[in-house]
């Protein structure tokens, strides 16, 4: 008697290998109305000079240590060192709008001596939470390389469990 591979188990490997992949690299927050300080809706600016983010909705509380650096309405952010949302993949964040929480943690002046004109400084904002505010899978935040093999490896599983449930059935 020989030992044969059940259709099924392949099917669900294969399952399990695409919906890994098309999961969301992290789960966006579709509501975007904001009501409450140090919560802004932010995306990312394409220019020379510019911040991190750009905010497009929300107020950030400027603490006492920063006023007279910020008398006019915050538009532009830079972030600190380490912050987790300026390491995702590039392609994952531009386009893109986030939902941030945070507070200002200090004064960047390296581009400029005011708040007004093109290279102008902004605070240093140190975010606590954020989410996307739409949905990307996680093999978007990939590098290119193992974007083409989570395809061909997802066509060959499908391949191959089509082949073995062809065979178990003209077994059967």
């Amino acid at each position: 008697m020989t030992s044969k591979i059940k259709p099924t188990y392949i099917w669900i490997v294969t399952i399990v290998f695409i919906v890994l992949g098309i999961l969301p690299y992290k789960l966006p927050a579709f509501d975007t109305e904001i009501n409450e300080k140090n919560k802004l809706l932010v995306y990312h600016e394409e220019c020379t000079c510019c911040g991190d983010m750009y905010i497009e909705k929300g107020e950030v509380e400027v603490l006492e240590p920063y006023k007279k650096f910020f008398p006019d309405r915050i538009c532009e952010l830079t972030f600190t060192e380490n912050e987790s949302l300026s390491k995702i993949q590039y392609d994952l964040l531009v386009g893109n709008k986030f939902i941030i929480k945070g507070q200002i943690v200090g004064v960047d002046s390296s581009e400029g001596n005011t708040q007004s004109g093109d290279c102008q400084i902004r605070p240093i904002y140190e975010i606590t939470d954020w989410k996307p505010t739409t949905y990307s899978p996680l093999f978007s935040g990939f590098n290119p390389i193992i974007i083409i093999l989570y395809f061909v490896i997802s066509f060959s599983l499908i391949i191959f469990s089509i082949i073995v449930t062809a065979n178990y059935k003209r077994k059967a």
